[in-house]
């Protein structure tokens, strides 16, 4: 839904409010523009009087300042988020609240006024990014999930097998990321171009497997990159891994996560974020042949 033109003039009950107006410009499946923007880690259901918290994620900053499920989200920073109006329609309390949100940078702390039922209750969060939490999860810890290859179920990746060589892992969502496809192969021709040679870290795609879907996943992928599923758990049952953004992890040839990058195929900051995980892969490579 467009919510306004970029020079539209937003009124919060008789207020011009201008710091929001660039992002509520673009639809919410448009935003964020960044690949890793400020980050509150909730979902979010407008109930009219304001937002809905659900699935409040654990280890992310809502959570950590004690935001539950179900909370009623009524003000930013002192300001109603019910009650916008952008060209003389309401706009969604939602949409508004996530535009606020990635209008501040990581790190900054902002006040949300919110109801439990019939308790008031003010929170003071600082906001974190995508990539903070996803690092908490993963990094540090053996990757131990055990992955499908989407042609043939009877090929199987396991722990023992990722070891030996860095292995890039792009966890996603093969049937609601558009432009995925095209990211990968661009890491990958990155890969080859900067590192050379026949003995190249594995680069595989995963999705999580979708009985509901009728068509193959290898049909939703258009890539040389092999596409594997992944179990449930390893997605964090939605919790963080949005459709509309790879999360590479890159594993050392021990089998431990050395870093997660966040990348959204659409942000304008794509070429930096790529180069970001490019850097890490070759450092691991690097680390891998000083011993040989």
């Amino acid at each position: 839904m467009v919510l306004a033109p970029t020079r539209a003039i937003v009124q919060i009950r008789g207020m011009r409010w201008l710091p929001i107006l660039a992002v509520l410009a673009g639809t919410a499946g448009a935003e964020p523009r960044a690949s890793n923007p400020a980050f509150l880690g909730i979902g979010l259901q407008p109930v009219g009087i304001g937002c809905m918290a659900t699935r409040v994620l654990g280890g992310g900053p809502a959570k950590d300042a004690g935001l539950h499920d179900g909370d009623v989200i009524l003000a930013f920073d002192g300001k109603p988020i019910a009650g916008t109006f952008v060209n003389g329609k309401q706009a969604d309390p939602c949409v508004v609240l996530q535009a606020l949100i990635v209008a501040r940078a990581p790190g900054d702390t902002i006040r949300l006024d919110a109801r439990r039922g019939l308790e008031s209750l003010a929170f003071n969060i600082a906001l974190s990014t995508r990539a903070e939490v996803a690092h908490r999860r993963f990094v540090g810890h053996r990757f131990g999930a055990t992955l499908v290859d989407a042609d043939d179920p009877r090929r199987t990746h396991d722990a023992d097998d990722l070891r030996g060589r860095p292995v890039v892992l792009g966890l996603f969502h093969a049937d609601g990321c558009v432009g995925c496809a095209a990211v990968f192969d661009r890491l990958r021709d990155s890969l080859r171009e900067r590192l050379g040679g026949d003995d190249l870290p594995a680069i595989l795609a995963v999705t999580p497997e979708n009985k509901q879907s009728t068509a193959p996943l290898t049909k939703l992928f258009n890539s040389s990159v092999p596409l594997f599923t992944g179990p449930t758990d390893l997605f964090l049952q939605g919790d963080l891994f949005e459709p509309d953004r790879i999360y590479f992890l890159i594993i050392d040839s021990g089998g431990i996560v050395r870093s997660v990058s966040p990348i959204a195929p659409d942000a304008d900051d794509l070429d930096a974020a790529l180069d970001e995980v490019l850097a890490t892969v070759e450092q691991q490579q690097e680390h891998l042949n000083s011993r040989r």
